[in-house]
């Protein structure tokens, strides 16, 4: 019984890695704000741009159990607005 609870337990940990992945872009849509953004992806790793128009740049796992399928992901925001945002 104990170790079908840790095995369940170490399962469902393994599969709230999948949470912070890739699959969290699928919540982003146009007209999103910036604070939405960062509250569904988190903050970051690099901003760029300048004036009205700004990218926020993520690295982000399609793969709960390796670092080996990390990609560059981008959210574009014009006047703090999501225009645009894929790979």
């Amino acid at each position: 019984m104990l170790k079908k609870l840790l095995v369940t337990t170490a399962l469902i940990a393994a599969l709230a890695g999948c949470s912070t992945s890739a699959n969290k872009l699928a919540a982003i849509s146009p007209g999103m704000s910036k604070a939405e953004v960062i509250g569904t992806l988190g903050p970051p790793e690099s901003v760029t741009g300048q004036g009205s128009e700004e990218v926020f740049i993520y690295t982000l796992s399609n793969s709960w159990n390796s670092s080996v399928w990390n990609e560059k992901y981008y959210v574009q925001f014009s006047r703090g607005r999501v225009v645009r945002y894929g790979k």
